[in-house]
């Protein structure tokens, strides 16, 4: 049986590619935890560990919390893999990511429109975007800023 060579966890940090603290982080989550503690307590980890640290930083990259990660990584496990329970979170993900563009969708929307309210302007009576801003209303932002002209354009 050949012997797997365990990994303190600086020599893990450089393999993945993260900082210390980021492992640490990582076991007070319960996300990564070391197979054993050396005599002289270091943290030894299986070089497996590698491959969860790039699992759980892709999974952020896709915007999935730490807790779902969490989930995720228990779907993992020998055993455990229930594919409708991954498709399930990721399904949910996909529906937060939507909400996510909508949201940004509308805000850029209201910049532009803000902005063109600007553009529009002829009477200098304050900045519309600034008038727009402060205003907490439903209204769309051009009557918001109506009868007020943009000042921040002018030398």
């Amino acid at each position: 049986m050949k012997q797997t060579q365990l990994l303190q966890i600086g020599a893990l940090a450089k393999q993945a590619r993260v900082n210390i603290q980021t492992i640490r982080y990582y076991e007070r989550r319960d996300l990564l935890r070391p197979r054993q503690k050396s005599e002289s307590g270091y943290r030894l980890f299986e070089p497996d560990a590698v491959k969860t640290i790039g699992f759980i930083k892709q999974a952020q990259k896709l915007g999935f919390s730490l807790a779902t990660i969490a989930d995720l990584l228990a779907l993992r496990e020998p055993g455990a893999v229930n594919c409708q329970k991954v498709r399930g979170k990721a399904e949910a993900k996909l529906v937060e990511i939507q909400e996510k563009l909508h949201q940004l969708e509308r805000m850029k929307q209201t910049i532009q429109d803000l902005i063109q309210s600007c553009k529009a302007q002829t009477e200098q009576k304050g900045c519309p975007i600034l008038a727009g801003m402060e205003v907490n209303t439903h209204e769309p932002p051009w009557r918001l800023a109506e009868g007020l002209h943009c000042e921040c354009l002018e030398p």
